[in-house]
């Protein structure tokens, strides 16, 4: 594992050395595995990828954060097809509240059942990141570990004062 710091996001992470960051916009960036031959009839190259992102809001308390993963799981639940929650856990991520779920859905245009790990984390009154990983069924046992690995690593740094 090698360390990656985005100053964008102000998050440091480690990641396996092979693996490529994918800068998506200034609010979030990708991690992308190595290729996997699986399906090669439907992908040119598939990797397994997870993403960071910076969302922006009104972060009141530790209550309107269990709320908020409660809303999501909801929504989830209800809007994706052949939702099925696998774990879920509260914990602290340095000294920041978290929350990561793993689930299995079916992506509907392709059939294919996805594995992922979704991880929700607040350090302040206006911060929210969300943390999402995906591979195919069949993948997981190999990079689920990894994903995780990543996800603990994380740290947030707070930007310098000018």
């Amino acid at each position: 594992m090698v360390s990656y710091y985005n100053d964008k996001l102000h998050l440091s992470i480690l990641a396996p050395e092979t693996w490529q960051v994918q800068q998506v916009n200034e609010h979030m960036f990708r991690l992308l595995g190595e290729v996997e031959k699986v399906h090669e009839d439907f992908f040119e190259e598939y990797k397994v990828n997870m993403s960071f992102e910076l969302r922006k809001g009104t972060i009141s308390d530790e209550q309107w954060f269990k709320d908020f993963v409660k809303k999501n799981n909801e929504s989830m639940q209800s809007s994706y097809e052949q939702y099925e929650l696998i774990e879920e856990e509260y914990f602290s991520l340095d000294i920041n509240n978290a929350y990561r779920k793993v689930y299995t859905w079916v992506e509907p245009e392709t059939k294919f059942k996805l594995y992922q790990q979704q991880a929700l984390l607040t350090n302040s009154i206006d911060t929210l990141y969300v943390i999402n990983a995906s591979v195919l069924l069949g993948l997981e046992k190999k990079y689920m570990p990894i994903f995780t690995e990543i996800l603990k690593s994380t740290r947030i740094i707070p930007p310098k004062k000018s």
